[in-house]
């Protein structure tokens, strides 16, 4: 095998160094053999200062304490992959993904790897997302049609009455139906076979019944997604609950009906009064226009 040349190291080097993520490998005592300079602004180490501290010096008791179980698994010779959020040296607060992947030489863990990336703009895109969705009371979906996994935005999850952080997992379309009012089951899934089957969109409002047994009143759509042979392969949908706007809605609908039959009767008890009152009137014109003819013959005396 050919020697790595020094510019192909300083070249490795600058790359890694250049890369907007924490990149590093740690020995299978979970010391530092090399890193990239990400650390600095990160955690306020250099590389070369890095160089065989324990793990734990770096990230600082606190956030070792919860990768702990990662370091041990990736140690174990399995992958890790998971979710932290870390304050850098300004005090930044920022969401990463981290990757532990393990070196595995002749069966044996010799260190891991770590790949960091910061994820921030995607958590905060999600959680306005997120905050979007709760204020019109609307939730995202997707389904998988061919392996009929349902995945949920958390504001769906809040519209059925269960905690989006309680762990519960509801992933298939069937497990889900039983959100869907009795009366209105058949006809929603109608709805979903038909898109699966033709590809066409649909619209349909129905009834929901939370996990509190709370009855309520959606809209949903769906939008099927095809594969390059034209097949449905996913449909994604919303769901709004509309309870309150169709209860509005009614409340409206009732108070006008109110005024126009309040309209109707002052109507009806204009055109009485004009009938009782016309006849005397009209006598009483008369005998007025009798009384001008006949009015210079009356003696002023």
């Amino acid at each position: 095998m050919a020697p790595v040349a020094v510019d192909d190291v300083r070249l490795l080097r600058t790359l890694l160094d250049q890369l907007p993520a924490l990149i590093a490998y740690w020995d299978r005592d979970a010391r530092n053999v090399v890193a990239n300079a990400a650390y600095v602004e990160w955690f306020g180490f250099e590389p070369a200062e890095m160089r065989g501290l324990h793990i734990s010096e770096v990230l600082g008791p606190d956030v070792y304490a919860k990768n702990l179980p990662f370091i041990q698994g990736v140690l174990a010779g399995e992958e890790q992959l998971f979710d932290r959020t870390l304050v850098d040296q300004s005090g930044r607060v920022r969401h990463t993904q981290a990757s532990y992947v393990p070196d595995v030489v002749d069966g044996n863990v010799q260190g891991f790897f770590v790949l960091v990336t910061d994820v921030t703009p995607r958590v905060e895109a999600q959680r306005a997302m997120d905050a979007a969705q709760a204020l019109a009371k609307l939730g995202s979906w997707e389904l998988d049609t061919v392996t009929a996994k349902v995945t949920w935005s958390r504001e769906l999850y809040r519209i059925v009455g269960i905690d989006p952080d309680s762990g519960v997992e509801l992933p298939t379309l069937a497990s889900l139906s039983r959100f869907v009012h009795p009366d209105d089951r058949t006809r929603v899934l109608d709805n979903v076979d038909r898109a699966t089957r033709t590809g066409s969109p649909y619209t349909i409002d129905y009834r929901i019944v939370t996990a509190a047994g709370e009855t309520r009143e959606v809209v949903s759509n769906g939008n099927p997604v095809r594969d390059a042979d034209g097949a449905v392969v996913r449909i994604t949908g919303t769901l709004q609950d509309v309870t309150e706007a169709n209860a509005a809605a009614r409340h409206l609908a009732r108070v006008n009906g109110e005024l126009r039959l309040a309209n109707q009767l002052n109507a009806d008890v204009i055109a009485l009064l004009g009938h009782d009152i016309r006849s005397p009137v009209a006598g009483l014109c008369g005998f007025l226009e009798l009384l001008d003819e006949a009015w210079e013959s009356f003696d002023e005396s």
